[in-house]
């Protein structure tokens, strides 16, 4: 299949060559088949560096990006002013709760009646849990404008026909090496360089989360098709965790 990464736009960022964008499509490895009463319901692959992607056709996930706010001074004037008082409109907290404020108010406008909303290294992820959703159809186009979700994020769900959702860390936010190759491997020695790498990346990954649930709406029931990949999503983001997000 052709999948490729959401951008990020964290630091530390990965070499450029490590990036790619939706009318570059890689391929990536499938590393699992998710099976419902229709078909295939959803994938999980290996991405370009190495993490695996939740790939649904029709389970929505949505990532929003926080914009970069410059830190607050720590000493001075400017600190003692605010001490106590309501936060400056560009302070990490406020730029958070906007965040937040927005999908509520995207989940509400659309009615949605069962969603979770995750904190993620970069922003928010959310997953629409109470209804089948098409990436390219108008109510996902106009839900994730309401959430005012990451453009190039939104481009791409569309023209890969899918949601993907982020399942395991990112190596470099937790210090380990890129893959030393990419799929499909040009040699078998490659491909056993690359199982190397992957080992050490499983275990280089365990004291570090992807996302943390902050929210949900409970008013109706949970799709049950989605029932399993939300419980997969969960589990390998490890979101009922304190871990560090990465």
């Amino acid at each position: 299949g052709k999948w490729s990464p959401p951008r990020d736009r964290n630091r530390p960022r990965p070499p450029q060559d490590y990036e790619h964008y939706p009318d570059r499509p890689p391929r990536e490895e499938i590393v699992r088949e998710i099976a419902g009463p229709s078909g295939t319901d959803a994938i999980v692959t290996r991405n370009s560096y190495g993490a695996l992607i939740l790939c649904t056709a029709d389970l929505m996930f949505v990532d929003v990006d926080l914009p970069e706010v410059p830190p607050a001074p720590k000493t001075g004037w400017l600190s003692r002013f605010f001490k106590g008082k309501d936060l400056p409109q560009n302070s990490p907290k406020s730029a958070e709760q906007e965040c937040l404020t927005r999908i509520r108010r995207g989940l509400e406008r659309f009615r949605v009646s069962n969603a979770r909303i995750y904190r993620t290294a970069g922003g928010f992820r959310c997953a629409v849990l109470d209804r089948p959703m098409q990436p390219d159809s108008e109510e996902s186009r106009q839900l994730v404008e309401a959430m005012e979700a990451d453009p190039l994020y939104v481009r791409m769900c569309r023209r890969q026909d899918c949601f993907r959702a982020r399942l395991t860390p990112k190596p470099w936010r937790c210090d380990l090496e890129l893959p030393p190759h990419r799929f499909p491997f040009p040699s078998p020695a490659a491909e056993q360089s690359y199982r190397a790498w992957e080992h050490a990346y499983d275990n280089g990954i365990a004291g570090w989360s992807v996302c943390r649930l902050v929210d949900s709406i409970l008013e109706g029931p949970v799709h049950p098709a989605f029932e399993p990949l939300i419980g997969l999503h969960d589990k390998l983001t490890r979101c009922d965790t304190n871990a560090p997000l990465a």
